[in-house]
């Protein structure tokens, strides 16, 4: 009761992002009320709402911002409110694993310049949950686990040593806005070009956009093939199996490069993450500058703690049912105004 009574009842404004991400909207919102803090959701990408949004973040009657990923570019105006205003803004994006099911809490501000950043540099997660001695064992436990071969008949014409291509879906936001790219044909015939006499070529197509025209053949024998899996238990134990094998993981700013940190494979991405600036990823900008496919020389301590900071950052949604676990995540993440300790 001593607890409840000092405990600083926040406001917050779950800025949502269509029906999709609802469920972690969802369960967020129920910890917090849980922990004695107030919500309201408004839509952020609803322009009829568009108004109450920016007024309500330039008022000052909210203290924090909840929203998922980020705002682009064409969302200038929401950007130019959360400069002006002090309201603090946390960022969610899917967790490393088991994906859809956890999330990775950012504040500060956006991808490069987000607190993610802060441990890149100072070579160090911030504000980590353990201690340096204990983050080999976290990394250990985080680490998603080395997928079983199998039993798609496709894998058995595919050769080795490969690439990895996993795509996105066509008209995904963040394909459109964070990323030069514009076709993904083009991105895996410039692959193909690349990799020709070095390494094979596996393109998983993303499994809700999978009849894209890549404008190539699905297989050519000691090249490449492509994987056109429906969602289900058998497209994420193939992504699994390819990532735990990939030689390289190419692709633009999926979730799947996201998860490529966790099983040590090089990494080129095309667009921009929330990795931008780490050294984690080799990135470069669109497939005109991609001209090679020589595995890039990493900065791999850098990886290691951005993996490290982001696991530290991460609930998985059946978490959320013990509502400390959500107050000790956002107090490691940043969020100022919140108490030391989670209430009984």
């Amino acid at each position: 009761m001593e607890n409840a009574s000092r405990r600083r009842s926040m406001k917050w404004i779950l800025a949502h992002w269509g029906q999709s991400k609802r469920q972690a909207f969802e369960a967020v919102e129920k910890a917090l009320r849980a922990i004695g803090h107030s919500c309201e959701w408004i839509a952020r990408n609803d322009m009829q709402v568009r108004d109450k949004l920016i007024a309500s973040i330039k008022g000052g009657e909210f203290d924090v911002l909840l929203t998922w990923q980020r705002f682009f570019p064409m969302q200038q105006d929401l950007i130019t409110a959360l400069k002006e205003s002090d309201i603090q803004t946390v960022y969610m994006d899917f967790g490393f694993h088991p994906h859809y099911e956890s999330v990775v809490f950012d504040t500060k501000g956006e991808n490069a310049v987000s607190s993610l950043q802060e441990c890149f540099e100072n070579a160090s997660p911030t504000n980590a949950i353990l201690d340096r001695e204990n983050l080999d064992e976290l990394l250990e436990i985080g680490h998603a686990p080395l997928a079983q071969i199998p039993n798609h008949e496709s894998l058995e014409r595919m050769c080795y040593p490969f690439v990895l291509v996993p795509l996105q879906r066509c008209g995904d936001s963040v394909v459109k806005y964070d990323s030069r790219v514009t076709d993904f044909g083009h991105l895996v015939r410039r692959i193909l070009v690349l990799a020709r006499g070095t390494f094979f070529v596996v393109c998983k197509t993303h499994p809700l956009d999978r009849n894209v025209d890549l404008g190539i053949p699905d297989y050519i024998a000691g090249n490449h093939i492509v994987l056109r899996e429906p969602p289900g238990w058998r497209n994420d134990e193939l992504g699994e199996f390819l990532l735990s094998r990939a030689a390289l993981v190419v692709g633009v700013n999926s979730n799947m490069l996201f998860r490529a940190l966790l099983y040590g494979a090089p990494v080129i991405a095309t667009g921009r993450g929330w990795y931008s600036g780490s050294g984690a990823v080799n990135e470069v900008d669109g497939v005109d500058k991609l001209t090679s496919l020589q595995i890039p020389r990493l900065n791999f301590e850098a990886r290691r703690v951005f993996v490290l900071s982001c696991l530290s950052r991460q609930l998985h949604l059946r978490e959320l049912e013990r509502p400390g676990h959500l107050l000790r995540v956002l107090k490691n993440a940043g969020v100022s105004g919140l108490e030391s300790e989670p209430p009984v």
